[in-house]
């Protein structure tokens, strides 16, 4: 390595567009390889002069169902003529988030790794670290090292076939974009939680499978607020509750422990009742939280309960928005049913007394690639009797 330097985008003289236009238009004959989490058509059009001269040489991978990348930007990338792959890792909770851009030539090689991603805003508007390192491909270990970094990138498609995909035409992209995986620089978007898509459409991407995990118990919220206020139910924070900041105008109410087939409504044995439902039971609720009357009573109080059938069962309807492994379903009319005795064995046995009917979206839930995934349960604040439930 000949050099190093520092970007500090805003606080420095040089920003990540300078040095890449620079470094891209003295490129003749060698690789190029840009590997980003977003992308956004105006920050193509900041490097497309640059790309255009090379575009054969030039290898693009870009994360997608992130919210920011387009199906302008990948229009556009397209376009252009480079190769050009998208990387979805089949959950909002895992993002595909490398930031390198690595041109290298016969005699000299330039690796800029930090934050920037290809937006306006990566390039020269935010303040974003950047690390230019300066390589001679004559050195050995030099040489050694941008062929390692190559190799894995380009190793990618063949470990993670269905979660990094070679982008080869418009009609693609446009798939994509259909099934709420790309954003439409066109739309404004109603509500920055989630990709959208409509109807019963399927989801085939499976969650990438990744070689490390994070630690069990190391993003908890914290000890919960105590017993429940009267009329404040849905305050309380579950224990193992994970610390992420719900969408704009919800409030989580509960989140189960991992799905299962019976969840799912997806049982292996043969000789197994398919209930259609999911038990609304303790989850991870807080220990004084008592599940048998937080839904009837809390959660759900405000719904038009009535009487069914059975006496000693009620039933309620509300709006229940699918968000699926971040990409919105819509919203469905579900039923929810609870069982007021408490005399019963189950009672007494603190089993669930409330479970939600999945009725419309059961195709959308019964997939055995969601087993293990957890169910966030948000009301909407503004809509007391609209909620929405996540699955990833």
């Amino acid at each position: 390595m000949t050099s190093l330097a520092i970007i500090l985008q805003g606080i420095t003289a040089a920003n990540h567009l300078s040095v890449l236009r620079q470094r891209l238009q003295a490129e003749k004959g060698g690789k190029v390889l840009l590997s980003v989490a977003f992308v956004s058509e105006a920050g193509v059009a900041l490097l497309e002069p640059q790309l255009s001269a090379i575009a054969s040489q030039a290898t693009v991978y870009c994360g997608i169902r992130n919210e920011i990348t387009s199906r302008q930007a990948l229009e556009r990338l397209l376009a252009i003529g480079v190769t050009l792959y998208v990387v979805d890792t089949g959950s909002r909770q895992i993002v595909f988030h490398p930031k390198i851009y690595l041109i290298a030539g016969p005699t000299s090689a330039t690796l800029v790794l930090g934050s920037a991603n290809l937006t306006v805003g990566g390039l020269a508007a935010n303040v974003e670290a950047g690390l230019v390192v300066e390589f001679s491909p004559s050195n050995p270990e030099d040489a050694m090292l941008l062929k390692h970094i190559f190799d894995t990138f380009e190793s990618l498609h063949g470990l993670h076939p269905k979660n990094v995909l070679q982008v080869t035409s418009v009609g693609m992209i446009e798939e994509m974009q259909q099934a709420g995986r790309l954003v439409d620089e066109s739309i404004i978007v109603s509500s920055p939680a989630v990709s959208k898509t409509s109807g019963l459409e399927t989801d085939l991407v499976p969650r990438i499978k990744l070689t490390t995990n994070w630690p069990k118990g190391s993003y908890v919220v914290g000890k919960s607020l105590g017993p429940i206020p009267k009329g404040n139910a849905s305050s309380v924070v579950a224990e193992n509750m994970a610390a992420v900041v719900p969408p704009f105008g919800l409030e989580r109410v509960w989140v189960s422990k991992s799905l299962t087939e019976r969840d799912l409504t997806i049982p292996s044995g043969t000789n197994t009742h398919q209930t259609g439902s999911i038990n609304l039971d303790k989850g991870q609720l807080d220990a004084a939280v008592d599940h048998r009357h937080y839904f009837r009573d809390a959660v759900f109080a405000m719904l038009n309960w009535q009487t069914t059938n059975s006496a000693s069962v009620d039933e309620a309807f509300a709006k229940f928005e699918l968000v699926l492994r971040g990409i919105s379903h819509g919203d469905y009319d579900l039923a929810i049913r609870h069982t007021t005795s408490t005399t019963s064995a189950a009672y007494k046995q603190h089993n669930a007394m409330t479970r939600l009917l999945w009725g419309p979206i059961r195709p959308l839930i019964a997939r055995r690639e969601l087993i293990g995934a957890s169910l966030q349960l948000y009301k909407d604040l503004a809509v007391p009797s609209r909620f929405v439930i996540t699955i990833d």
